[in-house]
């Protein structure tokens, strides 16, 4: 019988340190699945971000193309101007 009481108060001690941490733990994983929401979005975020870099960079080197290109038939077309002749 004293084993059994014994046994029995250990285990209450048991539940009380338990839920002495379950007070402790309170918020937290609410609270850190909230930060780990909000990580995944902000990586997100920059995600597209740098996608969005890629594409200028990709526009910015085929504008140099275009305006070289441009610049080219312009000097081309002068040129061309210079050279009409008339029958008249």
């Amino acid at each position: 019988m004293n084993e059994q009481i014994k046994l029995l108060a250990h285990l209450a001690a048991i539940d009380a340190r338990l839920d002495d941490l379950h007070d402790e733990l309170g918020d937290l994983p609410a609270e850190v699945k909230k930060l780990e929401q909000n990580v995944r979005t902000r990586m997100l975020a920059a995600e597209e971000m740098q996608a969005r870099v890629k594409e200028v960079e990709h526009l910015q080197g085929t504008g140099h193309v275009t305006i070289q290109e441009m610049q080219d038939k312009e000097t081309k077309l002068t040129e061309q101007q210079f050279k009409v002749k008339n029958n008249r």
